[in-house]
């Protein structure tokens, strides 16, 4: 199994790939697949920080993110989709994904990562409630699946206060 970055040629097979990913998921709306063409269609998008996990030559794992307003003058990201097959959950292979994603993140300069997701999974990657660093949504979103994480020491020290959670 490798990680590395997407191919252009790979997108349309991604769609069907997340698609079928979340449908076996613990928790998806259905249109994950269209959320994630959207933000690949949208100026947010950062292609370099999307990776696949690629096993025998079939595509098992994505991670995709864009960037993030935040009003506070610091860099942030949005993970917006991350999606493993079925056949490989369970196995730290999402954590892997994300971590090589979020190392090239802080190569890039980005030094906050925001995402909406389960604190049970996220927090084992060092994401916690932005309610801890005192930043509430302002979107009626529940705070306890509103996470954020540092990628630059001391990137959260100084701000708190309300911020929009555009997703």
């Amino acid at each position: 199994m490798i990680i590395r970055p997407i191919k252009d040629t790979e997108y349309q097979y991604l769609y069907d790939f997340t698609k079928k990913a979340f449908s076996t998921a613990y928790v998806s709306s259905g249109d994950e697949q269209d959320y994630a063409s959207k933000v690949r269609a949208s100026g947010r998008y950062i292609k370099d920080l999307e990776y696949i996990v690629e096993d025998g030559g079939r595509i098992v794992g994505d991670v995709l993110f864009s960037t993030f307003p935040l009003p506070y003058n610091q860099k942030s990201i949005l993970l917006d989709v991350a999606c493993i097959d079925i056949d490989f959950r369970n196995k730290g292979l999402g954590q892997s994904l994300i971590e090589v994603a979020l190392n090239k993140a802080k190569e890039l300069g980005y030094e906050i990562v925001f995402v909406a997701g389960d604190p049970k999974f996220y927090g084992k990657i060092g994401f916690r409630a932005t309610l801890e660093h005192g930043l509430k949504n302002t979107n009626n979103f529940e705070d306890k699946y509103i996470l954020c994480k540092e990628l630059k020491k001391g990137a959260l020290d100084n701000i708190s206060g309300p911020f929009d959670f555009v997703i």
